[in-house]
């Protein structure tokens, strides 16, 4: 869901690499994405980072486990973020309870694109994750009307190849090595680093396809809090 500017009440731009906000900073408002994306972050027990969503235009970041009481919130690109106040969400709540409790909702992420993320980073093969998250990509595309030819879908990638990494659980040349089986394979056509013309949609979503039986197992044995411990093994390898 995207809010309407007479919702917000501060508008902030964000250099790439720069915090919207860090982890122990002040729990309350809700912020949204007008242009560019924000990632995710939080730390693994074995220093290194693991970025656990990537918010873009119109979405809502900024509560529970997408807020600042447990991760970093990072421009990943030169980005421009709204924010609605924690009083202004109070007198939503008062006036528009339904709305501001879809609101909230929104802004904590959604547990079942939490459940689908840990799934694939946890038990996904490489090729797997990459079609997965270019399929995730294909759809939001697809969704907002940027592209609508079945033959070709034009995606843009407005992080670097070592977020993509970082969000999969993966290395950055095993990153780099799986695109380029894909632009083999004719499913994709790469342009520069940040642009990927998709080919052979139907056959991208087959290949992002992880195993029925060990994705409902991941589902059904793991909750949002059992993440860090899997992801943080999975980038050690």
């Amino acid at each position: 869901m995207q809010l309407p500017t007479t919702d917000l009440d501060v508008f902030m731009a964000r250099k790439r690499n720069t915090n919207v906000f860090r982890e122990g900073d002040q729990v309350g408002p809700i912020y949204q994405v007008e242009t560019g994306c924000v990632r995710i972050v939080k730390s693994c027990d074995c220093g290194q980072r693991c970025i656990l969503a990537f918010c873009f235009p119109g979405d809502l970041f900024g509560l529970g486990s997408q807020g600042p009481g447990e991760i970093d919130a990072e421009a990943a690109s030169d980005t421009k973020v709204s924010k609605m106040t924690a009083s202004r969400l109070g007198s939503m709540m008062r006036q528009e309870p339904q709305r501001a409790l879809s609101i909230i909702s929104a802004a904590h992420g959604g547990q079942s694109r939490h459940s689908e993320h840990f799934s694939v980073v946890s038990y996904g093969h490489a090729d797997e994750k990459i079609a997965w998250f270019l399929n995730c990509l294909a759809a939001r595309a697809l969704q907002a009307g940027f592209d609508t030819k079945p033959a070709a879908l034009v995606i843009d990638l407005p992080m670097p190849r070592g977020d993509i990494a970082d969000h999969l659980g993966m290395k950055l040349e095993t990153v780099s090595r799986e695109l380029a089986k894909l632009k083999e394979a004719g499913v994709i056509e790469t342009i520069g680093f940040r642009k990927i013309i998709v080919r052979k949609p139907r056959e991208l979503a087959q290949r992002a396809e992880l195993d029925a039986h060990e994705t409902r197992k991941a589902v059904e044995r793991n909750s949002v809090c059992d993440w860090m411990p899997a992801v943080s093994k999975q980038l050690q390898h």
